[in-house]
């Protein structure tokens, strides 16, 4: 890292804002602001109160790709992950590359996600922390996500029928070396990524979720900024002398990363039950309610109806008995 440049940088501890992790491909990884120590102890997070450029993180940084291995790294560059805080990086699975040679803009604009449970049966996970069967207990105080629990289930796997671990898991364990072991990796990874493990029946998606939807844009780099550029690795000397008289090289080893928020709002997205079961006792309700009136209703007007016509027929017995009595009288 050449220099970084965020409006809180004035912070007393601001180094300690900083922690590394290990990754199996990219070596060491560095998380800005992650909200919690090595040992899982709950630190304070920098915010930011305007967004905009002028109130992010700005990181101009040196890639040296004179230390590339040509086996290893076939991209140059950085990954960059933005996840919320105290959530496990898996930079392979969920980052982007940021190439160098160019001042990348990101906008971040913060994601809520709450999912409902209501059968109790596990469609989301609740807790906050690590599953049960977790590999990555090293990471104190993280929060639970599919893509840690998806490799968890692997790992455990790998165990149960080979013996042994890939060595990016790093469970203390005997690492998979042999050619029989590595046969029998090799088919788990088959059958996880055809999904013949059941892995992700036994990881689901959290039932709160927070996360950053993003845009980018690149921008080429100003003249002035590449002379200051130039001017720090002519002072350096040694091998960075080389890179200074250049400026081909210089584009291919330095980058600048804007992180900023575009909007202080935060997007909601909540699931809810299309049709609860209150949902469906009030409409239940609701028909027998109307049915029932119906009915007393149609039995009322039948009974009305009844009634008029036993009167009706009651009334003309009455009349055809009046006038024989009549006509017997006259005779």
């Amino acid at each position: 890292m050449m220099r970084c440049m965020p409006i809180f940088s004035h912070h007393s501890d601001f180094l300690k804002f900083w922690k590394r992790t290990w990754n199996w491909r990219y070596g060491n990884c560095f998380t800005f602001n992650s909200g919690a120590t090595d040992d899982g102890k709950r630190t304070p997070i920098l915010t930011s109160t305007k967004p905009g450029p002028r109130y992010g993180l700005t990181l101009d940084l040196f890639v040296n790709q004179n230390e590339y291995i040509p086996s290893l790294s076939q991209e140059a560059g950085v990954r960059v992950l933005l996840t919320a805080q105290r959530n496990i990086p898996f930079p392979v699975d969920e980052g982007f590359t940021v190439s160098p040679g160019f001042a990348t803009s990101i906008g971040l604009r913060k994601l809520n996600i709450v999912r409902v449970d209501p059968f109790r049966n596990g469609s989301c996970y609740k807790d906050e922390g690590l599953e049960k069967f977790s590999v990555y207990g090293r990471f104190k105080g993280s929060r639970y996500s599919v893509q840690g629990c998806m490799y968890s289930c692997l790992a455990r796997a790998e165990i149960d029928n080979c013996n042994c671990t890939e060595g990016k898991f790093r469970l203390g364990n005997q690492v998979c070396t042999e050619i029989s072991e590595v046969k029998c990796i090799q088919e788990l990874q088959n059958r996880y990524d055809n999904d013949d493990l059941g892995c992700s029946a036994k990881c689901p998606q959290p039932c709160s979720q927070m996360s950053f939807r993003t845009s980018m844009s690149n921008s080429a780099w100003s003249i002035p900024y590449e002379r200051q550029i130039q001017a720090i690795m002519l002072r350096a000397g040694g091998e960075f002398d080389k890179i200074g008289k250049s400026k081909d090289l210089l584009r291919q080893n330095f980058l600048r990363i804007k992180i900023y928020f575009e909007e202080l709002n935060m997007e909601k997205i909540t699931y809810s039950e299309y049709y609860a079961f209150e949902n469906l006792m009030s409409d239940i309700g609701g028909q027998l309610g109307l049915w029932i009136g119906v009915s007393v209703i149609t039995v009322g007007e039948v009974f009305k109806l009844l009634v008029d016509i036993i009167k009706v027929l009651c009334r003309k017995a009455y009349l055809t008995d009046v006038k024989e009595v009549k006509d017997i009288s006259m005779s």
